[in-house]
């Protein structure tokens, strides 16, 4: 492409508009690389971690409800009952708030039913296993305390541990699928970000070229004429092949 008859103005603002629009793509795109770092950031911390946390707290609370029952059905020296029974009902309490923490998050279509699986579970447990267990106890009845505690007890907690690890596995994998979008919305951002600077390197490199063709070239050219006018050659002419500022 030849600038020879481009107005210098029009070069100098093509230029300038140019390398300005490379510049306000370049920042957008960083803008909207960091926004969407941000939100898989948010994402991870202020749904899955709290999440997998509360569902944690959940699990661990009704495990230390069971044990503390389950010491009253023991053989040997047998802890006081009503402080022990006491101890159960706070753990289940702090099991149902935890649960409660993780109800109160988005879930996804796909996470709702495992969710839904685990209600169930955890509801059986508390209603035909703990709460059955805590009335024979506190009933002194130890042969219906002791079949809860070794036989009913034993397999509702195996299915709710189940339908928790089912549960579990699925928010690693969505985490990891969480983590894997953010590198690759990362690595097309980089891309797009290199991709921008070389392009405005590019045309930063061109628009010197052109200026110096329609500025530099013609005035060194235009010196040479004059230096060889004042060694007292008349016969020099300055050629003019160009329209623009210089040219004229």
């Amino acid at each position: 492409m030849s600038f020879h008859n481009t107005q210098i103005k029009t070069l100098l603002r093509g230029a300038m508009a140019l390398l300005c629009v490379i510049l306000v793509v370049v920042g957008v795109t960083g803008l909207h690389g960091i926004s969407r770092s941000n939100d898989a950031l948010r994402e991870t911390y202020g749904n899955q971690l709290v999440s997998a946390q509360a569902l944690s707290e959940a699990m661990f609370d009704a495990t230390r409800a069971r044990t503390s029952l389950g010491r009253l059905v023991m053989q040997g020296e047998v802890p006081p009952v009503k402080e022990t029974v006491d101890r159960a009902n706070a753990a289940m309490e702090a099991a149902e708030l935890a649960w409660k923490r993780y109800l109160a998050l988005a879930q996804t279509d796909e996470e709702r039913p495992l969710s839904e699986d685990l209600a169930a579970k955890r509801k059986a447990f508390t209603e035909k296993g703990i709460a059955p267990l805590r009335a024979a106890v506190l009933a002194g009845n130890q042969d219906e305390a002791a079949k809860l505690a070794q036989a009913v007890l034993p397999e509702l907690q195996r299915a709710m541990l189940d339908a928790y690890d089912k549960l579990e596995a699925f928010q690693m994998h969505a985490g990891e699928a969480s983590f894997n979008a953010a590198q690759k919305r990362f690595e097309q951002t980089r891309i797009v970000t290199f991709a921008l600077i070389a392009l405005g390197l590019a045309i930063a490199v061109l628009c010197t070229l052109a200026l110096r063709r329609a500025i530099v070239k013609p005035v060194q050219e235009a010196l040479g004429v004059f230096e060889r006018i004042a060694q007292g050659d008349l016969t020099s002419r300055i050629t003019s092949v160009s329209k623009n500022e210089i040219g004229r």
